[in-house]
């Protein structure tokens, strides 16, 4: 492997990273779908621990 001294980077063509602000109204609606599986899940695991624990014999 050879070093290149004194060669640089060029970086004029690299994509600029712009911010644009969006109201939290549009964020909740890209989510919203991801969110309700989410909690649609914490609830079947939950119903699946709880019965888990009624099943259990106790001795």
């Amino acid at each position: 492997m050879t070093s290149r001294e004194g060669a640089t980077l060029d970086l004029s063509d690299a994509p600029r990273f712009s911010f644009s602000f969006s109201p939290i109204g549009d964020r909740l609606t890209e989510v919203y779908g991801d969110l309700l599986l989410l909690a649609l899940w914490n609830v079947a695991f939950f119903m699946l621990a709880y019965l888990s624990f009624l099943r259990y014999p106790i001795q």
